[in-house]
């Protein structure tokens, strides 16, 4: 279950939840399945026990774990029991790796469900709530998880997750209604520090990030509505290999030819280095040239 599955899944349990309260973890009964998932399987716990604010899968990446949601006939026909997490969970310390290039040891921060003898622990990085924070819109938690991530030399599978997130319908929501919720955030692309440094900008690799005032711009509303995957997935092609001129002191304009057609993207970073998509257009050649043209004049060129 990925990021995005997962925000469909829980929104829809929770919505659910009065009828249905009781939430099963299951993990799947193969020699693929990781000996601390599959200790979690056949769990229950309510909707709202803590167990879900840590536990609720993915519990990492490329895990195939899932939540039923059962009601008291369930648990009556199946003999299955409450459990509460409330006293059997503690934050631990995990193990990541070790840097290549400095020898430091790696190690997060997580949370461990101890109950008769077993230890349940997410995979590092992994001790939240992924559909709960997807349905906030893959606020903050989540892209500073997926930060850490491109830190910790995932980019490959961070790519495949904004990419999953962008193709998901919880996005053309976000895209398509009136006005999106105010501080909404979306991962549209990951970078990396040395094609920052070569734009001449500051920080670390990067997650660019997609905010709810850039949506609820009437011009660049209407324009997103008809974008597709292809299109979105686009963005990522840019931010690594598109050309670039400096369109203000923190803000960059990215530009490529794409099977024939000229595309326009603007991003910006923060005083404090986050990256912040600002628009994408199809455009002319020609209105591309003069933007350039303008961006030297600023510059004194």
């Amino acid at each position: 279950m990925n990021t995005a599955r997962a925000q469909a899944h829980y929104k829809n349990a929770k919505a659910n939840a009065e009828d249905r309260p009781f939430w099963e973890y299951d993990a799947m009964d193969d020699a693929l399945v990781r000996p601390s998932h599959a200790a979690m399987d056949g769990l229950v716990f309510r909707h709202d026990d803590p167990f879900w604010d840590s536990h609720y899968p993915p519990n990492g990446f490329n895990c195939r774990c899932r939540v039923r949601a059962l009601d008291q006939a369930d648990l009556d026909e199946r003999g299955l029991e409450v459990t509460r997490g409330d006293g059997h969970l503690k934050e631990i310390e995990q193990h990541v790796g070790v840097d290549k290039r400095t020898g430091e040891v790696i190690k997060r921060e997580g949370t461990e469900f101890t109950l008769g003898g077993k230890k349940m622990a997410p995979d590092p990085g992994w001790s939240y709530n992924p559909g709960a924070s997807a349905v906030r819109q893959l606020q903050s938690l989540d892209i500073d998880k997926m930060q850490q991530s491109l830190t910790d030399g995932l980019s490959g599978v961070v790519r495949r997750d904004i990419a999953s997130g962008l193709a998901s319908p919880q996005f053309r929501h976000f895209i398509r209604t009136t006005k999106a919720a105010d501080g909404e955030l979306w991962a549209a692309a990951a970078t990396t520090q040395e094609r920052l440094k070569n734009m001449g900008l500051s920080g670390q690799s990067g997650i660019l990030r997609m905010k709810s005032h850039a949506v609820d711009k009437a011009d660049h509303r209407a324009r997103f509505q008809d974008f597709n995957s292809e299109d979105w997935n686009r963005v990522q092609r840019m931010v690594d290999s598109g050309d670039w001129f400096e369109n203000r002191p923190q803000g960059r304009a990215l530009w490529m030819k794409d099977k024939g057609k000229h595309w326009l993207l603007y991003l910006t970073q923060t005083n404090t280095g986050e990256i912040f998509l600002e628009t994408i257009f199809r455009t002319k050649k020609k209105y591309i040239a003069g933007q350039i043209e303008k961006a030297r004049k600023r510059k004194g060129g």
